[in-house]
């Protein structure tokens, strides 16, 4: 569970610009995480952020980034197994 929930299309588009500032150079990629539409952040081959993305009527209105690192490394274990 998320400390700070993050929902709203103006609060999401505020918060989204924080993927980008803390993973610099970062590439971006589309993927299916947990079952959600996400972006992977992508630094040196590593994935450093998934975002997944939940959308209502009026488009997206929630951002969820999975940073820790043991969650980071499951989801890494997992993406190995489904190549």
């Amino acid at each position: 569970m998320a400390r700070v929930e993050v929902t709203g299309v103006e609060r999401v588009a505020r918060t989204s610009t924080f993927v980008r500032k803390s993973v610099p150079g970062g590439e971006f990629r589309p993927a299916d995480v947990n079952g959600l539409p996400a972006l992977l952040v992508v630094k040196d081959g590593t994935v450093a952020a998934p975002v997944c993305a939940t959308a209502g009527p009026d488009g997206i209105d929630g951002l969820y980034r999975i940073l820790t690192p043991e969650k980071l490394r499951a989801h890494e274990r997992s993406a190995r197994r489904a190549r």
